[in-house]
Formats: C-alpha cells, sequence, structure tokens
C-alpha cells in the first residue's frame, strides 16, 4: 500500500499537484488514490476533526413547502422577490442582476424592499422542518462529532441528530449529551419569530458580517479556537465571502504558533481558476479533497466507526497536546527540572533540536524511528515536540514510566493510521526486537512508532538497522545555544557553553542567585540537594538509600518490587512497605513516588514505582553522598546493590556499565581529582568476585582502564581482559571490544613512549583487524577516525613511530593499510 508519508519530501521532481502546493499553499489529492485514503484515515482517527457544514450539504433536501435551495436559486428567489415588490425604492432589474450575495441579502433582509411578513413565510418554507433523507449524509452524520459548525439557516442538522443549535450574538452553555451545532448565519426557525427586520437574527449581508464581528462573540471565539487546535472538514462550503470565517482564521492564528492542523476542503471537482485558488489560500486550506460527496461520507463513517473496536488497551495513552504555557518560572522549572513532572509538555518551553528535522524527515517514511541518546540529553522532550509537530494522525505517547507487556505491545501493532511515541525505559529487549521484526506490518497501517532509547539498547535493533538510529548529542549546537539564549539572556544568565554538556550548564543555572528570584523564593537544587544529605547521614537506613538513588539515577524508575528484593538483602525487609514513599517526599521534587499503572502492576508485580524527576541533581547527590562516606563505603555499595538488583532486574548490568559509572562520577569531586578514578577502579575489582563469569564484566573493566588509567601494568591487564571478553563473546559483540583493545595497545604504545616493536606489533594489527570489520560497525569506526582527527585517538602516534621498524616489516600489509584508512577518512 502506497504511504502517504512518502509524497511529503518527493524523491523526483514534483508533481502537478504537488507544484501546487508549493505556490498556493494546498495540496490536491484525488479520492482514488491510495495515498489520499491513507492520509484522510490518519486525519479522521485523530478524534480532532470539526466538520465545517455549508449550504451545499443539505441543498436538495426536502422541507415544509419545497426542498432547500441551492445559493443559485436563494439568490434567484430573492431577486424575483425584490422585483415584485411594490415599492419604487429599490434596484432595477439591470442593477440587481450585477449584485454579489451579500448586496443581494442586504436589500432582501435589511431594506423596505420586501415585507417582513413575505421574508418570514419564504424562510419557513424554504428553510424549516428539513428532512435529510439522502443515506450518505445520515450515515456521516452519524459519527459522534461532538459538535458541528453550520452556514445553514436550515434545521436538518439538528433535527437528524437531535442537536442543541447555538445562535449568533446569544450566550449558551454546554450540554452533557447532546450534541451541539454551531449556526454561525443564524437559524430560520428562530427568524420567525421576529417583530422587526431588526430581530431578524440571520447573517447574509455585509451589514450583517460586520455587527457579527462585534457582537457574536460566543460563538466566534470558539470558532477562533478549533481553527488553532483541530483540524477542520470544509463539507459544501463555497467560502465566499464570509467574513466572520476570514476573522476566525486570522485570530485563531495568532493564539498559538507552530500549529500544524489540517483544514481540509472536500468537493467534487479540482480548484482551476485563479479566483478559486485565491479564495482557497486565504482561508488557509492546507489540502484539496476531489471526491464523489456520497463516498467520502461513507468512507469517513467507517473510518471513525471503526475506532470503537478494539484498541481499548492503548486509548488510556492518547496524547492531548496541553501545552504548559511559557513563562520565566516554567522555562526555569524545566531546565532545572524542578517541580517538573515526567508527564509535563515541555514544548512551549523547549528549543527546537538539530536533529528534529531527521526526525521529521524519517517520520514521514519509515514505520519505525530510533532515537538515542545519553542522559539528559532530551530524549524526552524530542518525543514530545515531534507528536506537537504531527497532528494529521492519531498521536499516543508512552512516557518512561509505564511498563509495556505483551498485550499492549500487540495493541500498538494494531493501530492504523497513528503515531506512537515511547520513552526511554518504557519498553523491554524482546519488544524492542518485536517492533524491528513488525516494520512491515506498521507500514502496512499507516502507523509509525518513535521510540527512544538508551546507547546500551541500541544493540536491541542489530547493527544494519542502528545507522539509520538518530543520535540527539548531550550538548547543543551552536544554533541550539543561540536559541536557549534568546530565552535565558535577557533574565540575567550567563550564555551557554557550547563545549559543556546540557547537563554542565544546568549545573551553572542552579547555582545562580537568579534562579531563586524567578523561582519566587523555592528552595534552590542544590539547597535541597545538601539539605537531604545532611538528613541522610542521620538516618540508619542510609546505606539502601543510597543504592536507590544510585539505582535511580542509573535506571530511571524502581518498581516496589525491585525495592523491597533489594531492602531484604540489606536486612531491611520490615520497612519495605513504609520507607519508600517516605524516602520519596524527603527527595522532593528530584523524585516522585506514585501508584504503578494497570500494565505496569500486572508485568512487573509492582503497585507502586519511584521516578527520578531530575537524574542531574540525583547524580550531584550521589557524589556528595560518596564524598561523605569515602571511596571504599561508596564502591561497596554499588557492588552490593548489583548483587541484590541482578536477581530479580534483567537488565540489572546497566549498573555497572562504564558509561553510566562515568556519567555519575565524572565531575569529580572538589579537590580530588582522582575521585572518579579511584571509585570506579574498585567498583570493577570488587565485582570480579561476584560476575567474572561474564564476558561483558571483562569488556567493561577494560574500558574503564581506557579511560582512566595512564598506568602501564594496568593497562597491559586490560588488554588482557579484553582478550578474554573476546574470545568467550560471540564475533558481533567482539568487534566494539577488538576496537577497545587496539585503544589500549595504542595507548600503550603512547605511554611506554613507543619502545616495544611488540607493542607496535599488536596495536597495528589490532587497529587493522578492527578496520577491516567496518561495515559492521561503521558507526563505532568512524568515531575512532574522527577522533583522531581532532588529535584525541592513538592510531596515527601508532603508526608514525611504526615507520622504519626493522622488526615491522612483516606487518608491512597492515601497517600500509592502517594508513591508508587514515588518509581517506582521518
Amino acid at each position: 500500500m502506497a504511504s502517504f508519508r512518502s509524497i511529503r519530501i518527493p524523491e523526483t521532481a514534483p508533481k502537478a499537484n504537488e507544484k501546487m502546493a508549493m505556490t498556493w499553499g494546498f495540496t490536491v489529492r484525488s479520492f482514488d488514490d491510495m495515498a489520499t485514503q491513507d492520509f484522510l484515515r490518519g486525519i479522521l482517527r485523530t478524534e480532532q476533526c470539526v466538520p465545517f457544514i455549508g449550504t451545499g450539504f443539505t441543498a436538495g433536501e426536502k422541507t415544509r413547502g419545497a426542498t432547500v435551495p441551492f445559493g443559485s436559486q436563494w439568490m434567484e428567489t430573492m431577486r424575483r422577490q425584490i422585483l415584485a415588490a411594490e415599492t419604487e425604492d429599490k434596484p432595477g432589474e439591470d442593477e440587481i442582476g450585477e449584485y454579489s450575495f451579500q448586496e443581494l441579502s442586504d436589500a432582501y433582509f435589511r431594506k423596505e424592499i420586501v415585507p417582513l411578513e413575505v421574508i418570514k413565510e419564504t424562510l419557513n418554507k424554504y428553510f424549516t422542518k428539513t428532512d435529510i433523507l439522502d443515506p450518505a449524509k445520515k450515515e456521516f452524520l452519524s459519527i459522534p462529532w461532538p459538535y458541528l459548525y453550520t452556514l445553514n439557516i436550515d434545521d436538518g442538522l439538528e433535527r437528524a441528530i437531535d442537536g442543541v443549535k447555538v445562535l449568533p450574538n446569544v450566550a449558551f452553555a454546554r450540554h452533557e449529551t447532546r450534541r451541539f451545532v454551531y449556526k454561525l448565519h443564524g437559524d430560520a426557525d428562530d427568524a420567525l419569530t421576529a417583530h422587526n427586520r431588526e430581530d431578524l437574527k440571520v447573517i447574509f449581508g455585509k451589514a450583517d458580517y460586520i455587527k457579527s464581528l462585534k457582537t457574536n462573540h460566543h460563538l466566534l471565539n470558539d470558532l477562533a479556537t478549533d481553527f488553532s487546535e483541530k483540524h477542520i472538514l470544509f463539507i459544501g462550503c463555497s467560502l465566499t465571502d464570509e467574513i466572520d470565517i476570514a476573522f476566525s482564521l486570522v485570530d485563531g492564528n495568532s493564539e498559538k504558533t507552530g500549529a500544524k492542523n489540517a483544514r481540509l476542503y472536500v468537493t467534487s471537482k479540482p480548484p482551476t481558476t485563479f479566483k478559486e485558488k485565491t479564495k482557497l489560500q486565504d482561508y488557509g486550506i492546507t489540502d484539496v479533497i476531489v471526491c464523489d460527496y456520497s463516498i467520502f461520507y461513507g468512507f469517513a463513517a467507517k473510518v471513525i466507526g471503526s475506532l470503537s473496536n478494539g484498541g481499548s488497551v492503548v486509548s488510556k495513552f492518547l496524547f492531548d497536546g496541553e501545552l504548559i504555557e511559557r513563562s520565566n518560572q516554567t522555562l526555569m522549572r524545566y531546565l532545572v527540572q524542578q517541580g517538573w513532572k515526567h508527564s509535563d509538555d515541555p514544548y512551549d518551553v523547549s528549543i527546537r533540536r538539530f536533529v528534529e528535522k531527521s526526525v521529521k524527515q524519517k517520520l514521514e517514511k519509515d514505520p519505525l524511528v530510533v532515537v538515542w541518546g545519553r542522559r539528559f540529553s532530551g530524549k524526552t522532550t524530542l518525543l514530545y515536540r515531534a507528536l506537537h509537530e504531527n497532528t494529521t494522525r492519531r498521536r499516543f505517547f508512552l512516557s518512561s514510566s509505564v511498563s509495556v507487556d505483551d498485550q499492549l505491545m500487540n495493541a500498538i501493532l494494531r493501530l492504523q493510521d497513528a503515531i506512537v511515541a515511547i520513552d526511554t525505559e518504557a519498553v523491554r529487549y524482546e519488544h524492542l526486537r518485536l517492533l524491528l521484526r513488525s516494520a512491515d506490518r506498521l507500514r502496512e497501517n499507516n502507523t509509525t512508532v518513535l521510540v527512544a532509547v538508551a546507547k546500551s539498547d541500541l544493540n536491541a535493533f542489530g547493527l544494519d538497522f542502528v545507522d539509520e538510529a538518530v543520535q540527539l548529542s548531550a550538548q547543543f549546537f551552536k544554533i541550539e545555544a543561540g536559541e536557549i539564549d534568546k530565552l535565558t539572556s535577557p533574565l540575567g544568565f550567563q550564555r551557554w557553553k557550547m563545549k559543556d554538556r546540557i547537563l554542565d550548564n544546568i549545573f551553572s543555572i542552579s547555582a545562580s542567585p537568579i534562579l531563586e528570584t524567578i523561582l519566587k523564593g523555592e528552595s534552590s537544587l542544590r539547597t535541597r540537594v545538601n539539605e537531604s544529605c545532611v538528613k541522610w547521614k542521620e538516618n540508619k537506613k542510609s546505606r539502601l538509600e543510597f543504592a536507590v538513588l544510585f539505582y535511580l539515577a542509573i535506571r530511571q524508575r524502581m518498581f516496589s518490587k525491585t525495592y523491597r528484593a533489594i531492602a531484604t538483602d540489606y536486612g531491611l525487609n520490615y520497612i519495605a512497605d513504609s520507607h519508600l514513599e517516605g524516602f520519596a517526599k524527603q527527595w522532593t521534587p528530584f523524585l516522585e513516588f506514585e501508584e504503578a499503572d494497570a500494565i505496569s502492576r500486572r508485568e512487573e508485580n509492582s503497585h507502586w514505582v519511584l521516578i527520578c524527576n531530575s537524574y542531574a541533581w540525583i547524580q550531584y547527590a550521589i557524589r556528595n553522598i560518596s564524598e561523605s562516606v569515602g571511596v571504599e563505603e561508596s564502591a561497596s555499595t554499588i557492588v552490593d546493590l548489583f548483587s541484590s538488583a541482578k536477581k530479580i532486574d534483567s537488565e540489572a548490568f546497566q549498573l555497572i556499565l562504564f558509561d553510566n559509572l562515568n556519567s555519575i562520577y565524572e565531575q569529580n569531586v572538589a579537590h580530588k581529582a582522582d575521585w572518579r578514578n579511584r571509585v570506579i577502579k574498585l567498583v570493577y575489582e570488587k565485582l570480579a568476585s561476584v560476575i567474572s563469569q561474564e564476558p561483558d564484566y571483562w569488556l567493561q573493566r577494560a574500558k574503564s582502564v581506557y579511560y582512566i588509567s595512564n598506568d602501564e601494568i594496568e593497562l597491559r591487564a586490560a588488554v588482557e581482559f579484553c582478550e578474554k571478553g573476546i574470545i568467550e563473546r560471540d564475533r558481533k559483540a567482539s568487534i566494539n571490544a577488538n576496537l577497545t583493545k587496539a585503544n589500549l595497545l595504542g595507548k600503550l604504545c603512547q605511554i611506554t613512549n613507543f619502545v616495544s616493536d611488540e607493542d607496535l606489533r599488536k596495536a597495528i594489527s589490532t587497529y587493522a583487524e578492527a578496520l577491516a570489520s567496518r561495515n559492521e560497525n561503521p558507526r563505532y569506526i568512524d568515531g575512532l577516525l574522527k577522533r583522531n582527527r581532532y588529535g584525541k585517538g592513538y592510531i596515527r602516534g601508532v603508526c608514525t613511530a611504526a615507520q622504519g621498524r626493522l622488526a615491522l616489516l612483516p606487518i608491512r600489509h597492515d601497517l600500509n593499510f592502517v594508513e591508508a584508512y587514515l588518509s581517506n577518512g582521518g
């Protein structure tokens, strides 16, 4: 099946309708194209559509004494009655023949030409007791639209749906059970009660329109909001000089920026004249749907009716797009994550990231889009922003507090015409694998899944797919830093430092007294953390609490089942049911204790979940606590935590990944420059008695030595650790390990001033072997070349030192291969 998303960014020359879209701002779509039907299904299933019904919808339907007239027929009736009027003060036949609809309406309704009783009799004949008998129209109206807008003054719509009519210039209140029909131009039944022309509350003439802009604010305010926030379906509308509609369009667009809503104009023939195209452009039409009206009515009813079949499991995760309005307070709450909940929508307080363009392009053509990045790189924000930028399909958001089970995952795979954003940690490894295997099924359903993952979870998608994943940098690029400066510099904060990570910049902001003035006296994050650390020192359960903080800093959330298992191993099982909530209150707003959702309760067998709201400050607390207890106690607590967690948490190994340990301890405790190195080194030493049988342990330990040690003996030992891990792992996992080994040998050569021919031989041979496997992991290999290009690697130094060494002639082929690779890419 063709995908609508694939035609948004054409790979070849634009088609005729695409050229029109570029010129006029709208795309002409034929209903016969499958891509158009995919597009319509996506729009209709958002449940954010509002019909705007014109006179063409009820024209021809039976009324009290005739049928509802078409626009041209009604104009002829008004002309005939004006010319037949007995008064002499009226336009002549030639003059009235040139009148527009509005001019004719002004003369008919507002001038003393046609007697009021004749007007009322005519309205009663043509516009009351209207019965919509067309089966396709009745099917369309059977859709449970919460309300409809109409330009019609006949009573056909409200009679067909038993709706409550809302009239111009009259205040109204929402009805609990019945649907609304907003009648922008008035109502014939209401007009029959008029005692004079001023009481005729119909809006057809120009004077009526102008008056309506001033007095009809109840209706127009609602209309303006819907034009700003909903998808509008113009059906049977001529859009001819509709001043009130134009006003709402302009006013609605000024209320919010960045709206991506559709305005569909349904018509039986495409626009051909300059006047028609200009009219559609003026009203902000995004898509013209050319079709048989009856077919469209039936299609819409079938699509929306299918929403009630299944999907109940996933429906609770529908994305409502409710924004948190930007202010200095909300901006700072978001940046420093103080009082900011994981369910808060950051769209209006965040900036556009450089990778959003790539994500947008992938969402238009790929059924599965993966975004990855380090902690605090903005993955969750990116998901929210992507959902806001894609409003033409149903949207779902699964936050990191959700634990997806098989039932929910199967429901996601059954969704049609939807976009599903899944935050980090919400899905398990096997579900990530299932998403990859189900890509064709998602494509057939016109559904896209956008999933954020940590770097360690990329392996679930295989080496072939990893290159397709979008990396979100933990640092801002120049243009991004400029955008955040536009928000923070006027408040007095220092400019964003691009060389520092986002996390580092947040620390700088948190240390500023400006923050406290903006947050109106609330304690700064640093003060909160320091106070909590003091309470921690006075707490007999402090070792357990340190372990909980460390777990949350890595795993982001802790279910009560996991907490109980760890507490039991600490001999504190008697407090398992009473301690966790109080602990969360002590650490608010950095931690949040909440009831697990139904899916998580079933999947994790846990009623409660502890959420980490602020990784930066929990990491800051861990460093403070580590300084207080010392290196030995810190390392022992981490190892004991891992020993407990691995019994119940299949992802416990993340607790001892070097990247995660380094992330926590990379900001060294003041006056102890080697603090990080000592803690991490001791952690891996103590782990040997716990997990020495795991190849991954030796590889992580080797990686840690590479980054934190300059000791020759330790580096040589790390090379052996690496070799042990490589031998005991499969080939795919060994490719990265082989490059780690090469880097270790390269660093060893530099530390020893390149004196050993044997060390150089091993380094060159291992680099050659790793580079020969580039096709299996090009991202990692090319990253090596990039580091060498900036003078941060060892490969170039090794090659330079090897030149002219007679002992290395036997590996000259490998040396030439490595040098050629450097010349081409490094």
